[in-house]
């Protein structure tokens, strides 16, 4: 086993388990020479395999183990049950050692959401095709169930949509984490219908960050147009209740409007409708990508840029678009991304751009993740569409990360306000002495404070400077007699 063989010896009269390397010739003490992954092992090894024990319950079994010794665990529990009949229930935290096959699986996981809620397991898949679910559930990796442990979980599309929200989140001091959210990349929009039901039925709060084009193709929209909370909210708005309907006509508007954008003379034309021409003149209009184009263009500009014969048409397309833009985010919390996709939102001139490369979308994502990851340079809300972008994050919960500096900035203003009553008193005349007080009543501050100046003239005049350095930042902070200590930032 991993290269070793557990051996039992007679020891004193005790029989003591004792471990053989393949590249050694003696023995050592597993309880005083190993670590305490192997231990853990064999303390399971033996539970499973006592025959008197037909019930086997285990709380954190990952606690200690490899991640191989995890794998290995898990695929010895699963083996022995199937021949031995033993029941084996787990108690886990760690994704890792769910270990999910089959949709049959599914029957035997429970997942506690806490608050004293009735625990969930998933037994229904509403609209889910059982060859979609047996596909999406096989390829589940420890990524994917980290669903299981979270409040409220956050679907995208691809891998490069995940790397970019989380280091935008990152580097504007968020954390999503931190108030019980995950993010999950999907590998593609076909498979988000499926997601968000199973998210569901384990009782989650779910939000979906989808491309445009999942409106109008693929299974976003065929499977969740079933859903009867869609259905009753676009009827609310005066829609109806045939969502397909609905995104179709919403299609023919888009033809429409570039038929009539072709149309129109070009002394009429404004500078939106000369780029939108430039990008859809070779294009046929009834690719996904032609629809997700023009969509973009009339979500984000105003109606007035618009040539006026084109105004009309505009005006219809943006408020149906508004309505089933609204609908599938108060009815399902399904978020479209009003510029397009990812993309649209890491360039600053998204209305020239019809469609991107695979290499291009590469490019953009590695040179923002490169921009996000440094931070010496201009941060995200330098750029318009990294700003946008974090603007809808916010429909996401999140918590500010770790705040180091409000407590620094405390123990700043008591130091300020105790040398100010040295000097008041006399007591503290000279940089050293304001220094000796650092050092012996602010003994906490020492490695990220310096008293880097002071300077005392008269009983009521004094004047200071200090530095703050911590994690690689520098901070300081100057001060007077008459500087009111409430009013000090860093």
């Amino acid at each position: 086993m991993f290269g070793r063989r557990v051996l039992f010896e007679w020891d004193s009269g005790i029989l003591e388990p004792r471990v053989l390397e393949k590249t050694r010739t003696t023995t050592y003490s597993l309880h005083r020479e190993e670590c305490h992954g192997l231990k853990e092992l064999v303390v399971l090894l033996t539970h499973l395999h006592d025959p008197q024990r037909p019930i086997l319950i285990v709380d954190e079994p990952e606690l200690n183990l490899h991640p191989q010794y995890q794998s290995y665990i898990l695929e010895t529990f699963r083996a022995y049950a199937m021949v031995s009949g033993k029941q084996i229930l787990l108690i886990t935290h760690s994704p890792y050692m769910l270990d999910i096959r089959t949709p049959d699986d599914l029957q035997f996981l429970y997942c506690f959401n806490g608050a004293g809620q009735v625990p969930r397991r998933v037994s229904d898949l509403r609209d889910i095709d059982a060859s979609k679910a047996r596909r999406c559930i096989s390829q589940m990796n420890a990524h994917h169930r980290q669903l299981f442990f979270a409040d409220t979980v956050v679907l995208v599309e691809g891998v490069g949509d995940r790397l970019i929200l989380t280091a935008l989140l990152e580097r504007s001091g968020k954390s999503i984490s931190a108030a019980g959210a995950t993010l999950i990349d999907v590998t593609g929009k076909d498979d988000i219908p499926f997601f968000l039901r199973f998210a569901e039925a384990l009782g989650k709060s779910v939000v979906v960050l989808s491309d445009l084009d999942a409106l109008f193709d693929g299974s976003v929209r065929r499977v969740l147009a079933k859903d009867a909370e869609l259905q009753s909210a676009l009827g609310d708005l005066g829609g109806g209740i045939d969502i397909q309907a609905y995104i179709g006509q919403i299609q023919r508007d888009l033809r429409e409007l570039h038929g009539e954008l072709v149309k129109v003379p070009n002394e009429q034309r404004t500078a939106l409708g000369r780029v939108a021409l430039a990008c859809t003149i070779d294009q046929v209009l009834t690719e996904p990508s032609a629809h997700r184009y023009l969509a973009k263009l009339v979500l984000n500009h105003a109606v007035e840029e618009w040539a006026e014969p084109l105004r009309p048409t505009v005006t219809a397309v943006k408020g149906r678009l508004d309505a089933i833009l609204r609908v599938f985010w108060e009815a399902l919390r399904v978020r479209f991304l009003g510029r397009g996709q990812l993309e649209d939102y890491l360039v600053d001139d998204y209305e020239n751009i019809f469609s991107y490369s695979d290499k291009r979308k590469q490019e953009l994502q590695a040179n923002t993740l490169a921009v996000l990851y440094d931070n010496s340079g201009p941060g995200p809300e330098s750029r318009a569409g990294l700003r946008a972008l974090l603007a809808l994050l916010e429909v996401i919960p999140q918590r500010t990360t770790v705040d180091y500096w409000t407590p620094l900035i405390e123990l700043g203003r008591e130091l300020v306000q105790y040398l100010q009553l040295g000097a008041a008193s006399g007591d503290v005349r000279t940089l050293e002495a304001a220094r000796e007080v650092v050092g012996v009543r602010f003994k906490n501050l020492e490695r990220v404070a310096q008293l880097v100046e002071f300077n005392w003239e008269a009983k009521d005049k004094c004047a200071g400077r200090i530095s703050f350095t911590f994690q690689g930042t520098t901070r300081e902070l100057t001060f007077d007699q008459d500087t009111p200590v409430h009013q000090i930032k860093l």
